[in-house]
């Protein structure tokens, strides 16, 4: 599998590495989970059709300049924003697998009137129940930016792992970010309880999620579901990497829930 390669924009002053396709008039805005890997998007990117879509799937801290407010979610959320204006987008679908869903629903309280509609992928509105981020970070912290560590933390969220080479290439751009980022990337998840400010989202939401997800329970999907107004929860049967373990079911899922907000 080749990988798409990366382009750099500059947002406030930031450089933000990022895959872009499509020249098309609808927005889309994709940020990946912890280990910032842009490449889970890469199947989405191929499938949406270029003449409609205009996708940009946002490395948050792997080769990245450090964002105005930190590694951390708030920081992302606001680079998002940012990024959008150095685009040219006035708004746009915004979506998030895992940490970065919890960036992307902090953009959707902070930036409501530049959100089209809201993805979010194995994600949840809270770390409680959350089976494995507390051990996760306690490893992290222990160990560093050990390269086996890293590709366990990466690696265990997969049902199914990518080819080999492919994932060597993830794990070696995770290991380009610095550990601080990382660090303060995944403990900032634990900062966030959004259950009690669902109902504020008002956007079309799309909440996508594994029915075998280890870390993101299927509890975390339901209160996105119950919480959010406008909200629709598609179950797969896989883990935690829903767009690369089933990649063209959840394509046609996506696409069709953007192609009804034209």
């Amino acid at each position: 599998m080749d990988l798409m390669p990366l382009e750099t924009v500059v947002a406030r002053g930031v450089p933000v590495r990022c895959l872009m396709r499509g020249q098309g008039p609808r927005n889309v805005v994709l940020m990946p989970g912890w280990g910032s890997n842009p490449w889970v998007y890469q199947c989405f990117l191929e499938a949406a059709p270029p003449d409609r879509y205009r996708v940009v799937a946002v490395d948050l801290f792997g080769e990245s300049g450090r964002p105005w407010g930190g590694y951390n979610v708030s920081g992302f959320a606001d680079e998002v924003r940012d990024l959008m204006d150095a685009l040219d987008m006035r708004s746009a679908a915004v979506g998030g697998h895992s940490l970065g869903g919890v960036a992307a629903l902090l953009f959707a309280q902070r930036f409501l009137d530049r959100l089209d509609a809201l993805v979010l992928i194995g994600t949840g509105p809270t770390t409680k129940h959350h089976g494995t981020l507390p051990a996760m970070l306690a490893q992290l912290e222990a160990r560093g930016k050990d390269r086996a560590s890293i590709e366990g933390l990466v690696g265990g969220s997969y049902g199914t792992l990518p080819p080999p080479d492919v994932f060597r290439r993830y794990i070696d751009h995770a290991m380009k970010a610095p550990i601080e980022g990382l660090i303060e990337a995944m403990s900032s998840a634990f900062q966030y309880d959004f259950v009690p400010l669902l109902r504020y989202i008002t956007a079309p939401t799309l909440i996508v999620h594994g029915r075998y997800d280890a870390g993101r329970l299927m509890y975390h999907a339901e209160a996105l579901k119950s919480g959010i107004p406008n909200s629709r929860l598609a179950v797969f049967e896989c883990a935690h990497y829903i767009m690369e373990e089933l990649p063209e079911a959840f394509n046609a899922t996506v696409l069709a829930f953007l192609a009804e907000l034209a």
